[in-house]
């Protein structure tokens, strides 16, 4: 049989493949090279301003002319006060007692304020009610105490008696007393205003009461 005749292909020769030129290289770019800076965040407007601001009132406090400084409640008086006394009187007559002790308590706080002693025993004549006499017995004799020669306001609640507020203070402690059963405390309270001959009460009859008298009424109904 007759020989194939096979015919190798000669491998195509490439073209060597030119390597790539070569950047130029900055002599000592190692220490000439410009370093890269880290971008800091911009800071917001303000933002310093407000912490500086912040750390200043954390360690001094709010300053006196600040307007975010507390400013204090303004002191009623005059009409002011009189009308703020007839709504804790209002108060007071509709059983709202808790309101009327805290009005009261407000008129009282500025002792030169012409209704402060009548808003003290105010306050009294609340907790007698309520029946917390220790409280009631503490008030009165606060009365007595700051306000000795003060006389009461002819405001309503108040028109049909006259005299010193302290003698109305004084029937009000005998009235604790008697709430708590201290009857000798009762009794030796009603026997101390007895000098008091002035003070009074107008009922609606006209009759006239002393302070005194209706202490010692009230000790001998009970028992005393």
């Amino acid at each position: 049989m007759a020989k194939k005749k096979t015919t190798r292909t000669s491998p195509s020769k490439k073209a060597p493949a030119r390597a790539a030129p070569k950047k130029p290289v900055a002599k000592d770019a190692g220490k000439n090279a410009p370093k890269k800076v880290a971008k800091k965040a911009p800071k917001k407007a303000g933002a310093g301003r407000a912490t500086a601001s912040t750390k200043s009132h954390a360690a001094h406090g709010p300053r006196s002319g600040s307007r975010h400084a507390p400013k204090k409640a303004a002191k009623p008086t005059g009409a002011k006060a009189l009308e703020l006394f007839a709504q804790a009187m209002d108060m007071a007559q509709s059983g709202f007692l808790f309101d009327a002790i805290s009005a009261f308590k407000d008129l009282a706080a500025d002792r030169k304020n012409d209704l402060a002693d009548d808003a003290q025993c105010n306050v009294g004549l609340c907790y007698l009610r309520m029946h917390l006499y220790a409280d009631a017995l503490e008030s009165f004799a606060k009365v007595a105490r700051d306000y000795p020669d003060a006389t009461i306001a002819q405001v309503q609640g108040a028109a049909h008696e006259y005299g010193k507020t302290a003698a109305k203070a004084h029937l009000g402690r005998v009235h604790a007393f008697l709430g708590m059963g201290d009857l000798a405390s009762a009794r030796a309270e009603a026997d101390a205003m007895q000098a008091d001959t002035e003070s009074h009460v107008v009922s609606a009859d006209g009759s006239r009461q002393t302070f005194a008298q209706l202490a010692d009424t009230a000790v001998r109904a009970a028992g005393g």
